[in-house]
């Protein structure tokens, strides 16, 4: 049986724009010197130098404890302060972008119901002319229609 495997990591960077190196990875005496020689060279601020010790044999292993590193390295840099604050204007950026999308939707969508009232409107003064345009029909053909249904009325009777 091998003894345990160990993992030296240095990540540089900010939260949002980092990298992370393997610094060794064997016995966890190599990755504790390795560690703390990368930690001596690191200016304040500029990255982190940290160590995993790992159960795992196979490089699969070796890989799921440099990702369970660099999780909790994002995750303490998201902690901070001012990881809060550039989160909560990212948010409130893209609130604004959004507001004025649904502005412009919105302005849209007015204009659209403006053109189908106004179509409506002239669709109704068209049917309106149409009717008043029908001619009436001639006294002369109204009288006699009116002598036929009477003569009409008395035959059946």
């Amino acid at each position: 049986m091998r003894a345990p495997e160990s993992i030296a990591i240095r990540i540089d960077g900010t939260e949002s724009n980092w990298s992370a190196k393997v610094l060794a990875i064997g016995s966890p005496s190599a990755c504790e010197s390795a560690a703390l020689e990368s930690a001596l060279t690191l200016s304040p601020g500029a990255g982190v130098a940290c160590t995993f010790n790992a159960v795992g044999f196979s490089n699969p292993g070796t890989l799921a404890g440099a990702n369970e590193l660099i999780t909790a390295a994002k995750a303490a840099k998201a902690a901070e302060p001012a990881a809060i604050e550039g989160r909560i204007k990212a948010t409130a950026t893209a609130a604004e972008m959004k507001a004025a999308e649904l502005a412009t939707a919105e302005a849209k969508a007015a204009e659209i119901v403006a053109k189908a009232r106004a179509a409506v409107e002239k669709a109704e003064a068209a049917l309106t002319a149409a009717k008043a345009s029908k001619p009436a029909a001639p006294a002369k053909k109204a009288a006699k229609a009116k002598k036929a249904v009477k003569k009409a009325g008395r035959r059946r009777k």
